[in-house]
């Protein structure tokens, strides 16, 4: 296997000069493709708190959306938030008798998924997605079971012939992409070295993607596969690489991240104590919302960069967060989800004060309002922001 990685590596330097975060990646590739068309994304973490100003005059609408206080789903963490159509669906992984709920775009309570033993009904849930192909929302319980639901609620069919325990599932246009562990020594039961599996609708596997490593040490992102345009973007655990998904190409190298003191490989593994570590990483948490990009870049011991990326020029504005000195800031600087119409997503936590205060400037007097009076004691509050485009 290294000879043939070695012969690839050797052949594309002969094509081109390519930089090392483009050439990385031949060799996290389990179905090697030419690195073609790969765009660098250059960061320089500067780690200055004072810029982190400047970040709300590149604000160009906010808006909050209190969701409705209800006996029948009293919210007590935020998983996932996915706008789909005009529903939110919220993954609340903390309360077991209403995991997956439904509200309209007003923040109106519509339904939570019942859960139970039933053929319709949900078992503990370990993540939840939205197949635009077909309109449903995927919900995937404990183990390697599926269930179907319309944005209504209406269960449509339940999968659990998965041969492979996947940690995310997101629909492609005739099958579906599977994300499975990162950590092979921990979770051995999984027969594939492969973190991607593409599969048909009968979840046979067609094709496989991007090598998973042994020893790995540390966290997954929050979510790895999300919807970008016609495609979907990919992201893994300590891999500077960007993937995209489409019916056409399969899973490619779509953008390559560059940046300096980056953690080295020998530090990534189980075993080494990285609080102590000063080093920069990237762990794979992305967003992208059709006109922006959000990486974070995470440092132990200088703090954390978040990038926000216009997609129109390339150019990057970045921001930082250390908890110790700016925690009122955290609302702003490291959003959660996002919209495919230019909204990133965060919640605005109640008990804050600091983050209230930097909300309401940006925000209506209408929204003020419902703001002030909202408590810590109701269901969360989410805020939506744009940034401006060039």
């Amino acid at each position: 296997m290294n000879e043939i990685i070695t012969l690839i590596y050797q052949k594309e330097m002969k094509k081109t000069l390519l930089p090392a975060a483009v050439l990385s990646l031949l060799m996290y590739s389990c179905t090697q493709k030419e690195a073609r068309n790969v765009e660098i994304i250059s960061i320089n973490p500067t780690f200055n708190f004072s810029e982190n100003a400047k970040f709300f005059e590149k604000i160009d609408t906010a808006f909050i959306l209190p969701l409705e206080t209800n006996e029948k789903c009293m919210i007590g963490t935020l998983s996932n938030v996915i706008i789909a159509k005009d529903r939110i669906i919220i993954y609340d992984e903390v309360n077991t008798s209403a995991q997956v709920s439904v509200f309209d775009m007003l923040g109106r309570f519509q339904y939570s998924i019942p859960t139970g033993n039933g053929p319709e009904e949900i078992r503990p849930v370990t993540s939840v997605s939205y197949n635009r192909y077909e309109d449903l929302i995927i919900v995937h319980q404990l183990g390697n079971k599926l269930s179907h639901f319309t944005l209504d609620g209406k269960f449509v069919r339940y999968d659990d012939d998965i041969s492979c325990w996947p940690e995310e599932v997101v629909a492609t246009a005739d099958g579906y992409l599977l994300k499975i562990n990162e950590y092979r020594d921990i979770f051995p039961i999984e027969e594939s070295d492969c973190l991607v599996l593409q599969t048909d609708m009968k979840f046979n596997i067609e094709n496989e993607w991007i090598p998973r490593r042994q020893g790995l040490f540390g966290t997954s992102p929050s979510r790895c596969m999300q919807y970008s345009g016609d495609n979907i973007l990919v992201t893994s655990t300590y891999n500077d690489t960007i993937y995209e998904f489409s019916d056409e190409n399969g899973l490619v190298p779509k953008y390559a991240l560059e940046y300096p003191n980056r953690m080295p490989e020998e530090y990534i593994h189980e075993g080494v104590d990285k609080s102590k570590l000063n080093y920069n990483l990237f762990n794979g948490d992305m967003l992208d919302n059709g006109t922006h990009q959000y990486f974070y870049i995470t440092n132990r011991i200088e703090g954390s960069t978040q990038v926000f990326r216009d997609k129109k020029d390339g150019k990057t504005m970045l921001t930082h967060y250390k908890y110790q000195e700016n925690r009122e800031q955290f609302v702003f600087l490291m959003p959660s989800w996002k919209s495919e119409d230019g909204y990133f997503i965060n919640t605005i936590h109640m008990y804050e004060q600091g983050e209230i205060d930097m909300v309401m400037p940006l925000l209506s007097d209408r929204d003020k309002t419902m703001l002030k009076n909202t408590t810590a004691d109701d269901n969360p509050v989410l805020l939506f922001y744009r940034l401006k485009e060039v």
